[in-house]
């Protein structure tokens, strides 16, 4: 005898009735409408401009990367042995500043372009590997503490350029 539950395949089952096809189609339509009505109603609650907070924390993010830049540019005149290093930390240094730029041009100002910060002035004379693994290591936490108090987009990017100075910072021991 054959164990299956069903040896000679699956019960026979009544077809769809009317009613049926009716209340799932009428049901669908109804929330197809009103999925369709959410996506395009706006009921003014959003907000025109940014945060001021936000807006000041992205600024001072590309600031500190400006910061940054120009020390690893003054650091690069007598670099030696740890010039690939540095040209290295300094293009991602560049890397970090464009999404800041990135971010406040597309989330927070969509019909205005970029604006940049003002020219920094680099440090004059020697600047130790101390001094950039210092200045790496306040920058991590810095960054850290900005994408900390942040939600979304902008706490993820501070996020990881707050590791990626970290790894900086240890790749100057």
């Amino acid at each position: 005898m054959d164990e299956r539950p069903f040896p000679h395949g699956p019960l026979p089952q009544p077809p769809p009735s009317r009613r049926g096809f009716l209340v799932v189609g009428g049901l669908a339509a109804v929330a197809a409408g009103g999925g369709a009505w959410w996506a395009l109603s706006d009921d003014g609650t959003k907000s025109a401009s940014p945060p001021a907070a936000l807006l000041a924390q992205l600024h001072d993010a590309r600031t500190a990367e400006a910061d940054l830049i120009a020390t690893l540019r003054a650091a690069l005149k007598h670099a030696g042995s740890h010039g690939a290093v540095l040209r290295q930390l300094r293009s991602d240094h560049v890397a970090h500043a464009k999404a800041i730029d990135a971010l406040i041009a597309d989330v927070l100002y969509p019909s205005k372009p970029g604006t940049s910060p003002g020219t920094v002035n680099p440090p004059s004379g020697r600047i130790s590997m101390a001094t950039l693994r210092a200045g790496e290591t306040r920058a991590a936490r810095v960054a850290t503490h900005r994408a900390a108090q942040l939600t979304g987009q902008a706490a993820v990017l501070l996020a990881s350029i707050a590791a990626c100075e970290a790894t900086h910072a240890e790749l100057l021991r």
